[in-house]
Protein backbone atom coordinates (compact mmCIF):
# COMPACT_ATOMS: atom_id res chain seq x y z
CA UNK A 1 0.00 0.00 0.00
CA UNK A 2 1.40 3.41 -1.00
CA UNK A 3 1.51 5.98 1.76
CA UNK A 4 -0.74 8.36 -0.21
CA UNK A 5 -3.44 5.79 -1.01
CA UNK A 6 -5.79 7.07 1.70
CA UNK A 7 -5.11 10.69 0.75
CA UNK A 8 -5.99 9.90 -2.88
CA UNK A 9 -9.40 8.67 -1.76
CA UNK A 10 -10.27 12.14 -0.39
CA UNK A 11 -9.40 14.23 -3.47
CA UNK A 12 -10.80 14.46 -6.99
CA UNK A 13 -7.51 14.83 -8.90
CA UNK A 14 -5.01 12.09 -9.72
CA UNK A 15 -2.03 12.75 -7.42
CA UNK A 16 0.41 11.34 -9.97
CA UNK A 17 -0.56 13.88 -12.66
CA UNK A 18 0.90 17.38 -13.06
CA UNK A 19 0.48 20.22 -15.54
CA UNK A 20 4.24 20.45 -16.06
CA UNK A 21 7.11 17.99 -16.36
CA UNK A 22 8.63 18.41 -12.90
CA UNK A 23 10.34 15.04 -12.34
CA UNK A 24 12.51 12.82 -14.52
CA UNK A 25 10.24 9.77 -14.23
CA UNK A 26 7.21 11.41 -15.85
CA UNK A 27 5.48 10.43 -19.08
CA UNK A 28 3.30 12.72 -21.23
CA UNK A 29 -0.45 12.00 -21.29
CA UNK A 30 -3.51 13.63 -22.81
CA UNK A 31 -5.63 14.98 -19.97
CA UNK A 32 -9.38 15.59 -20.14
CA UNK A 33 -11.42 17.08 -17.32
CA UNK A 34 -13.38 20.11 -16.14
CA UNK A 35 -12.36 23.18 -14.18
CA UNK A 36 -14.15 24.57 -11.09
CA UNK A 37 -16.67 26.40 -13.31
CA UNK A 38 -17.56 23.34 -15.36
CA UNK A 39 -15.51 24.29 -18.42
CA UNK A 40 -13.97 21.36 -20.26
CA UNK A 41 -10.18 20.99 -20.27
CA UNK A 42 -8.22 19.00 -22.85
CA UNK A 43 -4.45 19.41 -22.70
CA UNK A 44 -1.12 17.64 -22.41
CA UNK A 45 -0.03 16.80 -18.86
CA UNK A 46 2.62 14.62 -17.26
CA UNK A 47 2.23 11.57 -15.07
CA UNK A 48 4.37 9.65 -12.58
CA UNK A 49 4.44 5.83 -12.71
CA UNK A 50 2.29 5.28 -9.58
CA UNK A 51 1.60 6.53 -6.07
CA UNK A 52 4.40 4.24 -4.88
CA UNK A 53 6.82 6.75 -6.42
CA UNK A 54 6.22 9.05 -3.43
CA UNK A 55 7.19 6.48 -0.80
CA UNK A 56 10.37 7.58 0.95
CA UNK A 57 9.97 11.22 -0.12
CA UNK A 58 9.01 14.29 1.88
CA UNK A 59 5.43 15.21 0.99
CA UNK A 60 3.99 18.70 0.54
CA UNK A 61 1.04 20.14 -1.33
CA UNK A 62 -1.74 22.68 -1.76
CA UNK A 63 -5.32 22.06 -0.59
CA UNK A 64 -8.02 24.04 -2.38
CA UNK A 65 -11.69 23.84 -3.22
CA UNK A 66 -11.49 25.28 -6.76
CA UNK A 67 -9.36 22.50 -8.27
CA UNK A 68 -5.87 24.03 -7.83
CA UNK A 69 -4.39 21.19 -9.91
CA UNK A 70 -5.79 23.03 -12.95
CA UNK A 71 -4.18 26.41 -12.30
CA UNK A 72 -1.72 26.63 -9.42
CA UNK A 73 1.90 27.62 -9.99
CA UNK A 74 2.90 26.28 -6.56
CA UNK A 75 4.04 22.79 -7.66
CA UNK A 76 6.63 24.29 -9.98
CA UNK A 77 7.84 26.74 -7.33
CA UNK A 78 8.15 24.17 -4.56
CA UNK A 79 9.54 21.27 -6.57
CA UNK A 80 12.16 23.56 -8.09
CA UNK A 81 13.11 24.65 -4.58
CA UNK A 82 13.36 21.08 -3.26
CA UNK A 83 15.61 20.10 -6.15
CA UNK A 84 17.83 23.19 -5.81
CA UNK A 85 18.48 22.75 -2.06
CA UNK A 86 18.68 18.96 -2.02
CA UNK A 87 15.40 18.05 -0.30
CA UNK A 88 14.12 14.68 -1.55
CA UNK A 89 10.51 15.80 -1.71
CA UNK A 90 7.48 16.29 -3.90
CA UNK A 91 4.82 19.01 -3.88
CA UNK A 92 1.42 18.38 -5.45
CA UNK A 93 -2.13 19.73 -5.45
CA UNK A 94 -5.03 18.32 -3.45
CA UNK A 95 -8.38 19.13 -5.08
CA UNK A 96 -10.65 18.76 -2.06
CA UNK A 97 -14.29 19.44 -3.07
CA UNK A 98 -16.02 22.18 -1.10
CA UNK A 99 -19.25 20.17 -0.98
CA UNK A 100 -17.38 17.76 1.33
CA UNK A 101 -16.21 20.52 3.65
CA UNK A 102 -17.46 18.70 6.74
CA UNK A 103 -14.82 16.01 5.98
CA UNK A 104 -11.99 18.54 5.90
CA UNK A 105 -10.77 17.90 9.48
CA UNK A 106 -10.48 14.16 8.77
CA UNK A 107 -8.65 14.86 5.52
CA UNK A 108 -6.21 17.22 7.21
CA UNK A 109 -5.59 14.71 9.98
CA UNK A 110 -4.90 12.03 7.35
CA UNK A 111 -2.37 14.31 5.65
CA UNK A 112 -0.61 15.22 8.88
CA UNK A 113 -0.19 11.52 9.63
CA UNK A 114 1.54 10.81 6.30
CA UNK A 115 5.13 9.79 6.89
CA UNK A 116 7.43 12.60 5.74
CA UNK A 117 4.76 15.33 5.61
CA UNK A 118 6.47 18.70 5.44
CA UNK A 119 4.34 21.62 4.19
CA UNK A 120 0.59 21.75 3.64
CA UNK A 121 -0.42 24.94 1.87
CA UNK A 122 -4.06 25.97 2.24
CA UNK A 123 -6.17 28.14 -0.03
CA UNK A 124 -9.86 29.05 -0.20
CA UNK A 125 -12.20 28.06 1.26
CA UNK A 126 -10.28 26.18 3.94
CA UNK A 127 -8.02 28.69 5.71
CA UNK A 128 -10.32 29.18 8.70
CA UNK A 129 -11.10 25.42 8.79
CA UNK A 130 -7.39 24.69 8.99
CA UNK A 131 -6.96 27.13 11.87
CA UNK A 132 -9.88 25.58 13.74
CA UNK A 133 -8.46 22.09 13.26
CA UNK A 134 -4.99 23.06 14.47
CA UNK A 135 -6.52 24.78 17.50
CA UNK A 136 -7.98 21.43 18.52
CA UNK A 137 -4.75 19.39 18.15
CA UNK A 138 -3.53 18.04 21.50
CA UNK A 139 -0.98 15.35 20.60
CA UNK A 140 1.47 17.77 18.99
CA UNK A 141 2.83 21.18 19.87
CA UNK A 142 1.20 23.86 17.69
CA UNK A 143 2.62 27.35 17.22
CA UNK A 144 0.70 30.03 15.30
CA UNK A 145 2.21 33.10 13.69
CA UNK A 146 0.96 36.48 14.96
CA UNK A 147 -1.13 37.03 11.81
CA UNK A 148 -2.69 33.56 11.98
CA UNK A 149 -3.58 34.02 15.64
CA UNK A 150 -5.03 37.51 15.12
CA UNK A 151 -7.16 36.51 12.11
CA UNK A 152 -8.02 32.89 12.86
CA UNK A 153 -6.75 31.63 9.49
CA UNK A 154 -3.69 29.78 8.19
CA UNK A 155 -2.32 29.24 4.69
CA UNK A 156 0.71 27.10 5.59
CA UNK A 157 0.90 24.15 7.96
CA UNK A 158 4.54 23.16 8.37
CA UNK A 159 5.51 20.08 10.34
CA UNK A 160 8.81 19.55 12.16
CA UNK A 161 9.05 15.80 12.68
CA UNK A 162 12.09 16.00 14.99
CA UNK A 163 10.20 18.25 17.41
CA UNK A 164 6.72 16.79 16.74
CA UNK A 165 5.70 20.42 16.23
CA UNK A 166 3.28 22.12 13.83
CA UNK A 167 3.69 25.71 12.68
CA UNK A 168 0.49 27.42 11.52
CA UNK A 169 1.38 30.44 9.38
CA UNK A 170 -0.58 33.10 7.53
CA UNK A 171 1.81 34.49 4.92
CA UNK A 172 -0.59 35.85 2.25
CA UNK A 173 -0.54 39.36 3.66
CA UNK A 174 3.20 39.53 4.17
CA UNK A 175 3.69 38.16 0.66
CA UNK A 176 1.52 40.85 -0.87
CA UNK A 177 3.16 43.63 1.16
CA UNK A 178 6.54 42.37 -0.06
CA UNK A 179 5.27 42.71 -3.62
CA UNK A 180 3.78 46.17 -3.10
CA UNK A 181 6.98 47.38 -1.45
CA UNK A 182 8.91 46.51 -4.62
CA UNK A 183 6.83 49.27 -6.29
CA UNK A 184 6.41 51.73 -3.40
CA UNK A 185 6.50 51.79 0.38
CA UNK A 186 3.15 51.28 2.08
CA UNK A 187 4.10 53.45 5.05
CA UNK A 188 1.89 56.54 5.38
CA UNK A 189 -0.10 55.58 2.28
CA UNK A 190 -3.89 55.64 1.95
CA UNK A 191 -5.14 52.22 0.88
CA UNK A 192 -8.46 51.05 -0.53
CA UNK A 193 -9.08 47.29 -0.11
CA UNK A 194 -11.91 45.55 -1.91
CA UNK A 195 -12.82 42.36 -0.06
CA UNK A 196 -12.90 40.97 3.47
CA UNK A 197 -12.19 37.27 2.95
CA UNK A 198 -9.12 35.21 3.82
CA UNK A 199 -6.53 36.86 1.57
CA UNK A 200 -8.01 40.33 2.10
CA UNK A 201 -7.94 39.85 5.89
CA UNK A 202 -4.27 38.85 5.84
CA UNK A 203 -3.39 41.81 3.62
CA UNK A 204 -5.34 44.20 5.86
CA UNK A 205 -3.52 42.93 8.94
CA UNK A 206 -0.09 43.48 7.37
CA UNK A 207 -1.09 46.91 6.02
CA UNK A 208 -1.92 48.09 9.53
CA UNK A 209 1.25 46.52 10.93
CA UNK A 210 3.22 48.19 8.14
CA UNK A 211 2.07 51.70 9.00
CA UNK A 212 -0.45 52.81 6.37
CA UNK A 213 -2.06 56.13 7.20
CA UNK A 214 -5.57 54.86 6.43
CA UNK A 215 -7.26 51.68 5.23
CA UNK A 216 -10.77 51.58 3.79
CA UNK A 217 -12.33 48.13 3.40
CA UNK A 218 -15.27 47.79 1.00
CA UNK A 219 -17.20 44.55 0.81
CA UNK A 220 -20.52 43.36 -0.57
CA UNK A 221 -21.50 42.11 2.88
CA UNK A 222 -20.74 44.98 5.24
CA UNK A 223 -21.02 42.72 8.30
CA UNK A 224 -17.96 40.78 7.10
CA UNK A 225 -16.02 44.02 6.71
CA UNK A 226 -17.13 44.98 10.22
CA UNK A 227 -15.84 41.68 11.64
CA UNK A 228 -12.49 42.28 9.96
CA UNK A 229 -12.36 45.83 11.31
CA UNK A 230 -12.99 44.48 14.81
CA UNK A 231 -10.09 42.03 14.45
CA UNK A 232 -7.76 44.78 13.25
CA UNK A 233 -8.67 47.00 16.21
CA UNK A 234 -7.31 50.19 14.64
CA UNK A 235 -8.77 53.69 14.32
CA UNK A 236 -7.12 53.92 10.89
CA UNK A 237 -9.68 51.49 9.45
CA UNK A 238 -13.04 52.44 7.88
CA UNK A 239 -15.56 50.23 6.09
CA UNK A 240 -18.43 50.41 3.62
CA UNK A 241 -20.49 48.42 1.15
CA UNK A 242 -19.64 48.49 -2.55
CA UNK A 243 -21.94 51.40 -3.32
CA UNK A 244 -20.12 53.99 -1.15
CA UNK A 245 -16.61 53.79 -2.52
CA UNK A 246 -16.07 56.61 -5.02
CA UNK A 247 -14.61 59.09 -2.53
CA UNK A 248 -12.19 56.51 -1.16
CA UNK A 249 -11.14 55.43 -4.66
CA UNK A 250 -10.35 59.03 -5.58
CA UNK A 251 -8.20 59.63 -2.50
CA UNK A 252 -6.28 56.34 -2.25
CA UNK A 253 -2.64 55.80 -3.19
CA UNK A 254 -3.00 52.01 -3.45
CA UNK A 255 -6.10 50.07 -4.55
CA UNK A 256 -6.21 46.32 -3.86
CA UNK A 257 -8.75 43.98 -5.47
CA UNK A 258 -9.26 40.83 -3.36
CA UNK A 259 -12.70 39.52 -4.40
CA UNK A 260 -14.18 37.63 -7.32
CA UNK A 261 -13.20 39.25 -10.66
CA UNK A 262 -16.85 39.59 -11.74
CA UNK A 263 -17.49 42.63 -9.51
CA UNK A 264 -17.00 46.04 -11.15
CA UNK A 265 -16.38 49.25 -9.25
CA UNK A 266 -18.06 52.57 -10.06
CA UNK A 267 -15.74 55.53 -10.30
CA UNK A 268 -12.56 53.56 -10.84
CA UNK A 269 -11.66 55.81 -13.77
CA UNK A 270 -11.43 58.69 -11.26
CA UNK A 271 -8.61 57.12 -9.23
CA UNK A 272 -5.95 59.66 -8.29
CA UNK A 273 -2.95 60.09 -10.54
CA UNK A 274 -0.20 57.47 -10.23
CA UNK A 275 -2.28 55.09 -8.11
CA UNK A 276 -1.06 51.51 -7.79
CA UNK A 277 -3.68 48.92 -8.85
CA UNK A 278 -3.09 45.56 -7.12
CA UNK A 279 -4.86 42.26 -7.83
CA UNK A 280 -4.47 39.13 -5.68
CA UNK A 281 -5.02 36.99 -8.80
CA UNK A 282 -2.70 36.29 -11.69
CA UNK A 283 -2.96 34.80 -15.15
CA UNK A 284 -6.33 34.69 -16.91
CA UNK A 285 -8.28 35.56 -13.74
CA UNK A 286 -6.36 38.79 -13.15
CA UNK A 287 -8.15 41.88 -14.46
CA UNK A 288 -7.73 44.73 -11.99
CA UNK A 289 -4.01 45.40 -12.45
CA UNK A 290 -4.52 45.34 -16.22
CA UNK A 291 -7.41 47.80 -15.83
CA UNK A 292 -5.17 50.15 -13.86
CA UNK A 293 -2.44 50.03 -16.47
CA UNK A 294 -4.99 50.71 -19.22
CA UNK A 295 -5.87 53.90 -17.30
CA UNK A 296 -2.18 54.97 -17.15
CA UNK A 297 -1.61 53.76 -13.57
CA UNK A 298 0.84 51.15 -12.33
CA UNK A 299 -0.34 47.57 -11.88
CA UNK A 300 0.75 44.62 -9.77
CA UNK A 301 -0.73 41.13 -10.04
CA UNK A 302 -0.95 38.22 -7.61
CA UNK A 303 2.21 36.50 -8.79
CA UNK A 304 4.10 38.79 -6.43
CA UNK A 305 1.90 37.72 -3.51
CA UNK A 306 2.30 34.05 -4.42
CA UNK A 307 6.08 34.33 -4.60
CA UNK A 308 6.32 36.47 -1.46
CA UNK A 309 4.22 34.16 0.72
CA UNK A 310 6.00 31.10 -0.70
CA UNK A 311 9.39 32.65 0.07
CA UNK A 312 8.50 32.92 3.77
CA UNK A 313 7.25 29.34 4.01
CA UNK A 314 10.14 27.93 1.95
CA UNK A 315 12.66 29.46 4.33
CA UNK A 316 10.88 27.87 7.30
CA UNK A 317 10.88 24.48 5.56
CA UNK A 318 14.58 24.86 4.74
CA UNK A 319 15.31 25.68 8.38
CA UNK A 320 13.53 22.50 9.54
CA UNK A 321 15.33 20.41 6.91
CA UNK A 322 18.66 22.01 7.88
CA UNK A 323 19.41 23.14 4.34
CA UNK A 324 22.47 25.29 3.74
CA UNK A 325 21.41 28.95 4.00
CA UNK A 326 23.55 30.09 1.06
CA UNK A 327 21.98 27.36 -1.10
CA UNK A 328 18.54 28.52 0.04
CA UNK A 329 19.29 32.15 -0.85
CA UNK A 330 20.69 31.17 -4.25
CA UNK A 331 17.73 28.90 -5.00
CA UNK A 332 15.08 31.45 -4.06
CA UNK A 333 16.79 34.21 -6.05
CA UNK A 334 16.98 31.93 -9.09
CA UNK A 335 13.34 30.90 -8.75
CA UNK A 336 12.19 34.49 -8.23
CA UNK A 337 13.87 35.66 -11.43
CA UNK A 338 12.34 32.79 -13.41
CA UNK A 339 8.84 33.01 -11.90
CA UNK A 340 8.44 36.79 -12.04
CA UNK A 341 10.01 37.45 -15.44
Amino acid sequence: MAKLDNVQNYVTNDLTTYREELFGDMQPIQFKGVDSRGNEIAEARFQLPSLDWYDGKKISGLIGGAKPSNYSGSPKLWNSFFQEVGIDGAYMCFDFPSEKREDFPRFLEELLNVQGILDISVTDPYKSDAYEYLSSVRNRDVEFSAAAKALGVVNHIIYDDDKNKIYGLMTDGAGMIWGINTQRSIRDKRVFLLGAGGAASAIAYELIQGGVSSLHIANRRVENAQRLKNKLNSDRVSISGLEDTIGFIRSSDILIYAIEPTIELKGIEDAKEDSLFVDVRYGEKEKFAKLGMSLAHKGLDGKMMLYGQYNIAARKVAEIEKANISDVDDALNKIRKSFLK
